[in-house]
């Protein structure tokens, strides 16, 4: 659910910073699996828990964070067109 919840949440200029600790690598796998199938691209930035002294926290809890973006879509301009379209067209059939 958090990966569908985040998907429709986003756009192409979302950026998400996702703090996670492994405790389960085969449940880790499967969460960066699961994310390319809702078109995220996943970055490990743990590092910058070390950069800000207030993240100490990260580095203590063995953290690590993950900066999640929507892959660009060749296709997304088209879709942004045929929803205009299908906007377009019910405002047409509402009017009367």
């Amino acid at each position: 659910p958090l990966l569908k919840t985040l998907r429709k949440m986003s756009h192409e200029r979302t950026n998400i910073y996702l703090c996670v600790q492994i405790r389960c690598a085969d449940s880790h796998s499967l969460l960066l699996k699961k994310a390319l199938k809702y078109d995220f691209e996943c970055v490990d930035c743990s590092d910058e828990f070390r950069i800000y002294p207030t993240c100490g926290f990260g580095i203590d809890l063995e953290c690590k964070l993950l900066h999640m973006t929507v892959k660009k879509n060749k296709n997304s301009s088209k879709r942004k067109k045929e929803k205009s379209d299908s906007k377009m067209n019910r405002k047409k059939s509402k009017t009367f």
